[in-house]
């Protein structure tokens, strides 16, 4: 399963913010349980936010274009 995060800043609509999706987010991984959770673009901070909600079995392994991991 694979989300594309969104930009953390202002939303136009306060309720698409990532601190706001992220429940919803988390019920969707709940109910299909995915062996594998993948985000696309996502900012360190919203890792750690989206992560504090999901269970301890993921977790998270990532690749940056400068090659630190």
């Amino acid at each position: 399963m694979t989300f594309n995060i969104r930009f953390d800043g202002i939303e136009r609509d306060p309720n698409n913010h990532i601190t706001k999706r992220v429940c919803h987010l988390t019920e969707t991984i709940e109910k299909w349980q995915p062996s594998i959770l993948c985000v696309q673009e996502p900012f360190a901070s919203q890792l750690v936010h989206w992560r504090s909600h999901l269970p301890p079995y993921y977790q998270c392994i990532g690749y940056q274009p400068d090659g630190i991991d």
